[in-house]
């Protein structure tokens, strides 16, 4: 059986920003997102969420169970990417 793909959303703050500019951060943080998670295209699921109450963050919907030094890569990208993303905006 295929292992599910772990669920990575991320929360965009986009409060204050033109729909058109929204666009336009949105197609940046997915193309930035597919750059950055390429090599690990079957273990993600990436889902973009803008938002206006809340910071910009990334959460993990669905936890599974992988090893430890698995989940200590991903863990690794995702503060990698958190850090990238929150320092664009």
């Amino acid at each position: 059986m295929k292992q599910q793909p772990l669920i990575l959303v991320y929360y965009i703050n986009v409060n204050g920003v033109s729909r058109q500019k929204i666009n336009q951060i949105l197609k940046d943080v997915s193309e930035n997102i597919a750059n950055q998670t390429s090599e690990y295209s079957d273990s993600f699921l990436n889902l973009i969420v803008p938002v206006t109450q809340h910071e910009s963050k990334i959460e993990c919907l669905n936890p599974i169970f992988i090893s430890e030094e698995k989940f200590e890569q991903i863990s690794e990208k995702i503060e990698e990417l958190s850090e990238q993303l929150l320092n664009n905006f």
